[in-house]
């Protein structure tokens, strides 16, 4: 029996447990933990004919399809080719119809899918964008015609500008940069040249990735910054930053990049004039895990790509169907360090079929 066989067996028993003791939906989420991916209640819930009030799982049962537009920087990236495949299973639990547009690391490109998008009618968009400021425009006429606008990771505009979101679903980015670094600069005993690898300049994300950077930095006066550039999340444009790097300087002792893509790329370049150094990433993606399960990454943090995109049709999908009247107009999610001691439980929760964490 696979795993996501046995999880799903697990969470039956749990829900049938609870509906044998005339609980709730509601309460049977609070009791099982299963988060509203206990999406995989709804039919349980719906063959055992529970009448239990409206619940963000509730939208599976409702027989209203939705319709979602979504967009991300580019799924060559691991992690967006993530919240993609996410996107889809949680839609599909929820009734929801998707188009995604990829984003192609390319702003006008994005631009270009967007401006196509905002001339249809949406229930739900998600959207992260390839470079800030570009889809302001399209986004405000999708809101302003009823739809409710989720902003992922990074806002469309400048931070703080309201054109009608409904609200940004992120984690925190300086955590993620301030507990690399530190994990980086523990691995190397706090002395030596270290090297930064950034997103995007205009991405809010990588900004605050950077400032956790710098703020970690503090703590280890003896470690010297010999570069910090912008990688763009483009493994091609990386490899050539540090094939340059590798070089140039005799001292690199770590190296924090803002994806774990972005890592593999700069660990290619250390490998091919036979150095080392400590590697630090972003994301906590299978193949970053399992580096730091053998010691090929010194550290990398899990950005979940997963609650994003879950959060996503959950909160878009109730929130339209008047199951939630409002929104935060910030929804936080968090993260792990990745250790070897969360590491396989990590992986798990990322399995095809179960998308948890």
């Amino acid at each position: 029996m696979t795993k996501v066989n046995e999880f799903q067996l697990e969470a039956d028993e749990a829900v049938r447990h609870y509906l044998d003791k005339g609980l709730s939906r509601r309460e049977i989420m609070k009791k099982t933990g299963f988060l509203v991916a206990a999406g995989a209640m709804a039919p349980i819930l719906a063959a055992c004919g529970t009448t239990a009030s409206p619940s963000a799982a509730a939208g599976a049962n409702t027989g209203k399809k939705l319709k979602m537009f979504a967009t991300g920087e580019g799924v060559v990236i691991d992690f967006v080719a993530q919240g993609k495949k996410v996107l889809e299973q949680y839609c599909s639990l929820f009734n929801v119809d998707l188009t995604y547009a990829d984003g192609e690391l390319d702003p006008t490109k994005q631009r270009n899918a967007v401006e196509n998008a905002a001339g249809q009618t949406w229930d739900i968009a998600a959207v992260t964008p390839v470079e800030a400021g570009t889809l302001v425009d399209p986004f405000k006429r999708m809101a302003s015609a009823g739809t409710c606008v989720l902003e992922q990771i990074t806002p469309v505009g400048e931070p703080g500008e309201d054109y009608g979101q409904t609200s940004l679903i992120s984690q925190d980015s300086f955590e993620m940069g301030y507990k690399v670094t530190t994990a980086l600069c523990e691995k190397v005993g706090g002395k030596g040249g270290i090297i930064e690898t950034r997103g995007p300049a205009s991405h809010q994300g990588s900004i605050a990735r950077h400032d956790g950077f710098m703020a970690a930095l503090e703590n280890y006066p003896d470690m010297e910054v010999l570069e910090t550039d912008f990688g763009n999340w483009d493994v091609q444009r990386v490899r050539q930053l540090w094939d340059t790097y590798v070089n140039r300087h005799s001292n690199i002792a770590a190296g924090y990049f803002h994806n774990d893509d972005m890592g593999f790329a700069g660990l290619e370049s250390l490998k091919a004039v036979g150095r080392t150094a400590a590697i630090g990433g972003c994301d906590g993606m299978p193949k970053g895990i399992q580096a730091v399960l053998d010691g090929t990454f010194a550290a990398t943090m899990r950005h979940s790509t997963v609650r994003l995109n879950m959060y996503a049709v959950v909160i878009g999908q109730a929130f339209k169907r008047g199951i939630v009247s409002s929104v935060p107009k910030h929804v936080v999610i968090d993260g792990l360090l990745v250790t070897p001691d969360n590491a396989e439980s990590l992986l798990f929760l990322q399995e095809d079929g179960i998308f948890l964490h």
